[in-house]
């Protein structure tokens, strides 16, 4: 059993949360995982989807003993003496009810510090949860961090709006597991990282296919619901607005031509809807309707497997959940601004204004349109990324990496990564490496620069050859430069190689079309073992500073003088010969290898330093490495992971918020 003593800690709160979550813990708990949910204590009972899918639950609050509450009450103290002189410097703060400022303020102080103590009493080695937009996400996140608990989240719909939320989707996750393509796109348009996106389906609808469509189900469904098993069935899936329509003209208009005897209409209402309302909107449609089925915590799965058609009103996941059961969808506008989405982007036919059913009854005559179809089912296909029944065990697949790579941890790094140093190193010696690229004129002017302005007395120049024409250059137009070929497109893979046959005391790793401007205070900086230097552009405006941890906990290239780097770019670093040895040379396998090494480095008490006089210039930067494809079919989310993985613990995030969302927030 792969995960046998492994502790997986599950958060749960509404109950779409655990249709996502408990097909995952089930097959978990089958590979030998203790699996522990629990949630929060307040109005609605979270507890209750939990323990009817065969899981026991606690609440946060059980974990609480005398230290955690002397916490609690201390934190809460502090707190509301600060919110008193906060609450008065805007406004909008004191129109806030009590209501929430408890659930906001008083609330979250009393769960982390049951999390904590949950934390110290469970040992938990993971936690999962759906998302980590809402409060108990991060203050997970926050913990997992501080303990160096791997902390694993999936997707909560179909993020078909932009929100701001979704900037945070990823902040603390170490691996984000999403349902596909679209989603993906999604949040990098919202700046999470990418590196995190892990595309592995969606892990409930797989099932709930398979379970809900088999024909002896089906009938049953229908009988639950007194549909006559001879009846036509059309689900309607309003959104929140829709939900809220109580004015009798808008449904009387609507409804006035579905009077048919060979229909029956099935409302599913959103569960985000007042039930007040609800009852009051059932009553109205039953009464225009006879026949009509109105329901509202009833399981959705159910109403599309047993529909022949869907109709959409306004935006809502379901509408995509129609289509990956493979139900011809219909769009009716969204009541608040018109908008036709799933009509605009070509899966489904309009049957706006409100009553025009020209399209649904042409379809139940003739069948859907092919040019719908094919939108549809390529657009699952972006949505869903595989609906073949697996989705269950890719995440599981991720799961157990994390795990074998977490427990392995520095030492699992020193085992796999050893390159062989094939020569001695000579005293006061510089080795300059540089992958040749596929552009000789990036290659020329980085050697002519190296030629006009390194000063050292002895210089080795090694050209890692991965392109033949580039080396056909380099031959006729150089002498003296020792030639290595590998055609890897790889930058660790081709630093690697030129170290491996390079013979100097230190070792310079620069790509080709970095001009080699000025090196002053290198080999002091190059003391501490690893050194770098500022990147600039040609007008001398910063273009990588050096690398540091950005709000998602994921490194970036720093390109403003306001941040202060921690690791050194990978378009120009120097390493001593002990270093490199120490280390095994630069990991093929992992993202971000040049953070890699310096955590490795690190580990093994070297550090980081910065030749402040230095600088290098960007001629021309060269693209080595395509875009990697994190689907996972394609194995290549491993790197991702790994890297993750081994160091998160060690990545100090920052948690400029400010900053790091200026551009959505529209703030200067």
């Amino acid at each position: 059993m792969k995960l046998k003593g492994k502790k997986i800690a599950v958060f749960n709160a509404l109950p779409h949360h655990g249709r996502f979550l408990f097909p995952i813990a089930g097959e978990a708990r089958k590979q030998g995982a203790d699996i522990l949910f629990f949630t929060t204590l307040v109005d609605y009972p979270y507890e209750g989807d939990v323990i009817r899918n065969g899981f026991k639950c606690k609440f946060l609050i059980e974990y609480a003993n005398h230290e955690t509450n002397a916490k609690i009450k201390a934190a809460t103290k502090e707190l509301l003496e600060q919110w008193t002189h906060i609450n008065f410097s805007w406004h909008g703060f004191r129109h806030w009810s009590l209501f929430q400022q408890h659930r906001s303020l008083i609330r979250n102080v009393e769960d982390y510090f049951c999390l904590d103590a949950l934390i110290n009493q469970e040992k938990p080695d993971m936690f999962l949860t759906l998302h980590e937009m809402n409060p108990w996400g991060k203050q997970i996140g926050h913990l997992a961090k501080k303990y160096d608990i791997a902390y694993i989240t999936l997707q909560e719909g179909d993020y078909y709006n932009p929100m701001l939320n979704f900037s945070t989707h990823a902040e603390y996750s170490m691996a984000n597991l999403i349902w596909g393509a679209q989603t993906r796109d999604t949040l990098l348009e919202h700046k999470c990282s990418f590196h995190k996106l892990l595309v592995i389906g969606n892990t409930h609808i797989d099932d709930a296919i398979k379970k809900f469509t088999l024909p002896s189900t089906m009938k049953s469904i229908k009988k639950e619901l007194s549909i006559p098993v001879d009846k036509k069935v059309i689900a309607f899936m309003p959104n929140t607005h829709w939900g809220a329509v109580t004015e009798r003209s808008v449904w009387v208009e609507m409804l006035k031509d579905l009077k048919r005897p060979d229909l029956v209409c099935v409302f599913k209402w959103h569960p985000q809807v007042t039930y007040p309302a609800f009852l009051d909107i059932k009553k109205i449609i039953e009464e225009l309707l006879p026949g009509a089925v109105v329901v509202f915590s009833y399981d959705p799965y159910k109403i599309l497997a047993i529909s022949d058609y869907c109709v959409v009103m306004g935006k809502t996941t379901l509408g995509v959940e129609a289509l990956a059961f493979r139900k011809p969808l219909f769009d009716l506008f969204n009541i608040i601004n018109g908008e036709e989405y799933y009509k605009d982007i070509g899966v489904a036919q309009s049957v706006s204004p409100a009553g025009n059913w020209d399209a649904l009854f042409q379809t139940i005559e003739k069948g859907i349109p092919d040019t719908v179809k094919e939108t549809a089912d390529k657009f699952v296909d972006r949505v869903f990324y595989r609906l073949d029944g697996k989705s269950i065990e890719r995440a599981l697949d991720v799961i157990s990496f994390i795990f074998e790579t977490k427990d392995a941890g520095i030492r699992g790094r020193d085992a796999s990564v050893k390159i062989e140093l094939k020569n001695a190193a000579i005293p006061n010696r510089i080795s300059i490496v540089i992958p040749s690229g596929k552009d000789s004129l990036a290659m020329m002017t980085t050697l002519n620069s190296i030629s006009l302005n390194c000063h050292h007395e002895d210089i080795e120049i090694i050209i890692v050859a991965n392109d033949d024409s580039v080396k056909e250059i380099i031959l006729a137009a150089t002498s003296g430069v020792e030639i290595v070929d590998c055609k890897s497109n790889d930058i660790a893979v081709l630093y690697n190689r030129g170290a491996e046959v390079s013979t100097g005391e230190h070792v310079l790793f620069m790509l080709p079309g970095i001009y080699y401007y000025k090196d002053d205070g290198l080999m002091e900086a190059l003391s501490g073992g690893i050194a770098g230097v500022e990147l600039r552009n040609q007008d001398l405006t910063p273009y990588n500073m050096g690398v540091g941890i950005d709000f998602n906990t994921t490194p970036y290239n720093i390109t403003s003088q306001d941040k202060v780097p921690k690791y050194v770019s990978s378009a120009f670093c120097a390493m001593t010969r002990p270093v490199i040895e120490a280390i095994g040379g630069f990991d093929e396998n992992v993202e971000y290898f040049i953070v890699d090494a310096c955590l490795a480095a690190g580990d093994k008490g070297n550090k980081v330093s910065f030749a402040r006089d230095a600088m290098m210039m960007v001629f021309k930067y060269p693209n080595f490495m395509p875009i990697p494809d994190l689907m996972y079919h394609t194995g290549q989310w491993k790197k991702s992971a790994r890297f993750f993985a081994r160091w998160y613990n060690k990545l100090e995030k920052d948690d400029d918020y400010l900053t790091y969302a200026k551009e959505m927030l529209n703030t200067q």
